[in-house]
């Protein structure tokens, strides 16, 4: 009677430490990477000369490039819609990146596709936002 408590005594230790183990990996891999000194200088190079075009939906495809690059240099891999799918704890609000995303999208292959100025501006404030959100 007596082993049979130790085994079970030992049996839950066990599995309290391959779940410990196990925690540790997850927290580790969902770690952020950080990123160097001078890479963030050059996102705030990039950004102060994105700023400077007057075309608004050529300033989304460039804020867009930007934020492909970041996650990037982040780790994450694929296009920037897959690095996305793998960012939701990087963002304050990932619907939002996703929105302003797909305003993107619309601009490079929606051929008819409009855009108001007060939309742009909402959209590349989205970008800059979460650029430097990123960046810290």
């Amino acid at each position: 009677m007596m082993d049979l408590r130790y085994a079970l005594l030992a049996l839950v230790v066990i599995s309290l430490v391959i779940y410990s183990l196990a925690l540790v990996l997850v927290i580790s891999r969902r770690r952020r990477r950080k990123l160097s000194g001078p890479y963030k200088k050059f996102v705030h190079e990039q950004w102060y000369k994105i700023e400077q075009i007057s075309d608004k939906s050529r300033v989304i495809m460039e804020a867009d490039k930007l934020l492909d690059d970041i996650l990037s240099k982040k780790g994450k891999q694929g296009n920037l819609g897959d690095k996305l799918k793998r960012s939701e704890g990087l963002f304050p609000n990932i619907d939002a990146v996703w929105e302003a995303h797909k305003v993107r999208n619309k601009l490079a292959h929606e051929v008819d596709y409009k855009l108001s100025d007060q939309e742009a501006d909402r959209v590349i404030k989205i970008f800059k936002e979460n650029i430097f959100y990123l960046i810290g």
